[in-house]
């Protein structure tokens, strides 16, 4: 596959820890917006949460019954007290679906945030970064 025909296909990994399910995925863009929807509801996604700057509209993804939040931060940075609390209030809100989870690449900000659920949640620091 070509190196700019990466970002066609949405790239995913599910984490599931006692009642949490989160999909943690990197950012679609209007040209494969639908595969994603498509890739988000087989996971059963309710929630999605963007930490990435806007780079698609977000109208088709509520259309087909997903929640999309923003909860943007700079790359390379800890979310703030603003970002962490509505970030555990939509986890604590949405307990029965699955919560996707972006940024850019999926590699960064958005496991952060995965992370700092599962703490909450009761799990280790060390099985929260190493969690599958």
């Amino acid at each position: 596959m070509p190196m700019g025909s990466f970002f066609n296909y949405p790239s995913m990994t599910e984490i599931r820890y006692k009642h949490l399910r989160f999909l943690i995925t990197n950012s679609p863009a209007d040209e494969n917006v639908q595969s994603f929807i498509e890739a988000c509801l087989k996971y059963g996604v309710t929630v999605l949460v963007r930490v990435s700057e806007k780079t698609y509209d977000a109208k088709p993804i509520e259309a087909a019954g997903i929640k999309v939040y923003n909860l943007e931060y700079p790359d390379g940075s800890a979310p703030d007290s603003i970002v962490r609390d509505k970030w555990l209030n939509i986890v604590r809100e949405n307990k029965n679906g699955c919560i996707a989870v972006h940024c850019v690449h999926g590699l960064g900000r958005s496991p952060v945030l995965v992370a700092m659920a599962l703490r909450e949640a009761g799990m280790n620091r060390q099985e929260s970064w190493n969690h599958p």
